[in-house]
């Protein structure tokens, strides 16, 4: 009888993460193949798996060690390999599912905890300008660019305590999302966060003469624009996974990148969610890209993204307070091109506007009477 030249056993260990991998060598005692004579069919070695993921590049095999026959002019050898991959199993979406469903808990409850701490810092700056205390010391002599980078950089002291305190906790949880490098690349977020979201808070605080107001209002945009968006644009990447419908990819990626762009909320929960996603699962096999916490696609996008926003809305705070918009409408309503373009466009659109609306009123005035 002829000995295989492929091992008995199995060319993984028993923790290798292919538990339904089997090399089962076929011995054969005839020397053709009953489809084929085009060369003996010394052994063979058939291999099976239940994953949809491709194996044939990790079965790469050596040469035998074992002596073959010398070949003759009438005999022709030939390696064959074929390779018919498994349609994806149910439970493996469903294995990736359950990875992200995890890590989405923690981020949802970080990015809640972030927005209203930087949302927080409202109420000083609404209250010191109903109390005329910035014109006070604006009549002093401060200047705006003294006054508002004074401004950010005691609000960002104070942001990295709670910061600090939400870093500790969680590494004092000791959750496998948030070990080794993954912790420090969260603190980096968390931090590039602050310096985004604070002078977006002092942007948006000169729409307010309340504290308690600007506090409510606040918190519920940045609650909509981090969480909840974080979480649709979760939720279309899922069911264009699983479904694949049209057009869902483009509006997601049009979604993703608006958000990108304006919300610092957002950038945050996409980077501790990415960040989380370095994680490898047992339930995922190891043979998938792995991704390090501080690659570019996985905390690079967010930082500079967020380091933007920082510049932006800082430079955006010094314009409104100086006054520059309101200089610029005055400008723009002097200007002749905007004059004709009032005259000839907004008066005709505002008065047809007015006829229709008192049109319809009309309209539910008779209807009202005839019932």
């Amino acid at each position: 009888p002829l000995s295989s030249p492929f091992p008995l056993s199995s060319p993984f260990p028993l923790s290798s993460p292919f538990p339904s991998l089997f090399q089962l060598p076929l011995h054969s005692r005839c020397p053709y193949s009953r489809k084929s004579i085009r060369f003996p069919l010394w052994s063979s070695s058939f291999s099976l798996s239940s994953l949809s993921f491709h194996p044939p590049p990790l079965l790469s095999p050596s040469p035998s060690p074992s002596p073959s026959p010398p070949p003759t002019p009438s005999s022709a050898f030939a390696f064959v390999s074929k390779n018919h991959p498994l349609p994806t199993l149910p439970t493996e979406p469903s294995a990736k599912v359950a990875q992200d469903a995890a890590g989405l808990m923690l981020v949802l409850c970080l990015t809640l905890s972030s927005s209203v701490l930087s949302a927080s810092f409202v109420v000083f700056l609404v209250r010191e300008a109903s109390s005329s205390s910035k014109h006070c010391q604006r009549v002093a002599g401060v200047s705006v660019a003294a006054y508002w980078l004074a401004n950010a950089l005691w609000d960002l002291a104070a942001f990295s305590i709670p910061a600090t305190c939400i870093v500790i906790l969680t590494a004092a949880r000791h959750l496998p999302q948030f070990a080794g490098r993954r912790l420090p690349a969260m603190a980096t977020l968390l931090w590039m966060y602050g310096a985004a979201s604070l002078p977006l808070t002092y942007a948006f605080h000169f729409a307010f003469s309340d504290e308690m107001r600007a506090l409510q209002k606040l918190n519920t945009l940045y609650f909509l624009t981090g969480y909840l968006g974080f979480l649709a644009t979760w939720i279309l990447d899922l069911v264009d996974m699983l479904l694949n419908p049209p057009h869902i990819h483009e509006a997601n990626s049009f979604a993703k990148s608006l958000l990108h762009t304006f919300s610092p909320q957002y950038c945050f929960a996409k980077g501790v969610f990415d960040v989380t996603n370095t994680y490898r699962s047992p339930l995922i096999p190891s043979f998938l890209p792995l991704k390090k916490p501080f690659d570019w696609d996985v905390l690079g996008v967010p930082m500079v993204h967020m380091a933007v926003q920082a510049v932006a809305y800082f430079a955006l705070t010094l314009l409104l307070e100086v006054g520059a918009f309101g200089k610029l409408k005055i400008v723009l309503m002097r200007s002749r091109i905007v004059k004709s373009l009032i005259r000839k466009v907004a008066m005709p659109v505002y008065l047809w506007w007015i006829l229709r609306m008192s049109r319809r009123r009309q309209l539910v005035i008779q209807k009202r009477g005839g019932e």
